[in-house]
């Protein structure tokens, strides 16, 4: 781990030690142990149940985004009903995998608000309920807020479980392009907003938010997000102009949980028999390893006595790799998030655990942790 992801745990420890206004923000990279589908895979059924064709996903990706597509696959077909209906299917996970993520977010945060729109929380909540009640514990009560009404206010007054996007108990969604602009409309040069707007900017002004199995390629939202930092910005520059003094106001940390690109020591000695390949990586004795980000690395994977299969195995690798370093910096210098770095996303459990080490609230016990089971 970097001085960087050393210096914001302890930033992020900090907060929860002194019971700061604090929620996590979850997104779909929480759902993928479910076996619930990203926007790719459900935007390659959709085009296939809604237009009857197939193949033709990247090009419409390519001009229309996600929710553009998903909007030109709803009007081949035209049916509300039948589009509701295909979502659920697409978000109702699989009885029997595992949920322990979600049992160890529930154990350190009392707010949890996801774009996800399975129901997998409650469902942890219901399984650690369970372990609390057997034990002889009280019951955690959560209540939930779900699209299209939500309160800021409520979240301080007991712990809960916000839908920002709907989910599949209650059959609405913000999904398609339509349904971003009717949610998301000062992004789209709409003088009205939104009660989703108007809660989301409230949780940013006022929350520390820890972002988890969020990648921040939804576009409508990114630029939502940015748009009220500006604006919070802005608001701090007038206030010194009208008042001749600096705001003492001060916008709460924003942290995210980013998942490193690096590749197995095993991987590697599998493909190529001798040890040219450690000049490609920074530490070429670790386990996990993490390449350098000089011209070199292309020259000393064509000079590799391997063949031209596995040399573009590892020059892919490398691409995404470099891909990831730019997104990471995307994310600290454009949206000003506090990076905690993972080279797995189970990784994001274990550090959740650690940081629950003495931060334990009355009513849990640490056998709670375990609680993972779907059934």
């Amino acid at each position: 781990m970097g001085d960087d992801n050393s210096e914001n745990l302890e930033s992020l420890k900090k907060i929860l030690r002194d019971k700061g206004k604090i929620l996590v923000f979850v997104g779909a990279g929480a759902s993928i142990p479910l076996r619930i589908k990203g926007w790719h895979e459900i935007l390659e059924e959709m085009e296939e149940e809604f237009t009857g064709e197939k193949g033709n996903l990247d090009e419409y990706l390519r001009l229309y985004g996600y929710a553009g597509t998903a909007s030109k696959f709803y009007n081949a077909k035209d049916d509300q009903d039948f589009y509701r209906n295909f979502l659920f299917r697409q978000f109702t996970h699989t009885e029997g995998y595992f949920y322990s993520l979600q049992v160890a977010i529930l154990n350190l945060f009392d707010t949890v608000l996801t774009t996800n729109y399975d129901t997998s929380f409650e469902e942890a909540k219901e399984s650690l309920n369970d372990n609390l009640e057997h034990s002889g514990h009280p019951r955690l009560n959560y209540e939930t807020q779900c699209l299209p009404r939500f309160s800021s206010s409520d979240l301080l007054l007991s712990p809960h479980i916000v839908y920002l996007h709907g989910n599949t108990d209650k059959k609405k969604y913000c999904f398609r392009k339509e349904e971003y602009k009717f949610y998301y409309p000062s992004v789209f040069e709409n003088k009205k907003t939104s009660e989703l707007e108007e809660f989301l900017r409230e949780v940013i002004r006022e929350f520390t938010v820890i972002f988890i199995g969020f990648s921040f390629n939804d576009a409508i939202f990114v630029e939502f997000f940015q748009n009220t930092i500006r604006e919070y910005i802005e608001r701090k520059i007038d206030f010194k102009t009208i008042h001749g003094e600096d705001d003492p106001r001060e916008l709460p940390f924003k942290f995210v949980f980013h998942k490193n690109v690096v590749v197995q020591r095993s991987r590697m000695e599998k493909m190529v028999n001798d040890d040219s390949w450690k000049g490609l990586f920074v530490e070429p004795d670790e386990n996990q390893l993490i390449f350098k980000t000089d011209a070199d690395v292309i020259s000393i994977v064509n000079g590799l006595k391997i063949d031209t299969s596995s040399k573009n195995e590892i020059l892919k690798l490398y691409f995404k790799f470099k891909e990831n370093i730019k997104d990471k910096d995307r994310l600290k210098d454009d949206l000003d998030l506090k990076i905690i770095g993972v080279n797995e996303y189970n990784e994001i459990e274990l550090l959740l655990k650690d940081i629950r080490k003495g931060l334990i609230r009355p009513t849990m016990l640490e056998d709670t942790e375990g609680a993972a089971n779907a059934d």
